[in-house]
């Protein structure tokens, strides 16, 4: 069941969104401080093509509803 884990929630990311640094293409992090936090994966709620971990959007930190989470490890 592991392989079916996305697209259940969007997942909350460390990062804050902003631009890549362009040299950086493995793992690349957002900037260091700023307004919205980097959310991945879509969720049951979306269509198939936002689920993907390549897709980011933003929210405020504080945003909250029942499409959203954070993935244990």
């Amino acid at each position: 069941g592991l392989c079916d884990m996305g697209g259940n929630a969007w997942e909350w990311t460390a990062d804050w969104y902003g631009p890549y640094d362009p040299r950086n293409q493995s793992n690349p992090k957002g900037p260091p401080t700023g307004h919205y936090r980097v959310v991945r994966s879509g969720s049951w709620s979306e269509g198939a093509g936002w689920v993907r971990v390549t897709d980011r959007s933003w929210w405020l930190p504080d945003f909250r509803n029942l499409y959203q989470g954070f993935r244990l490890v």
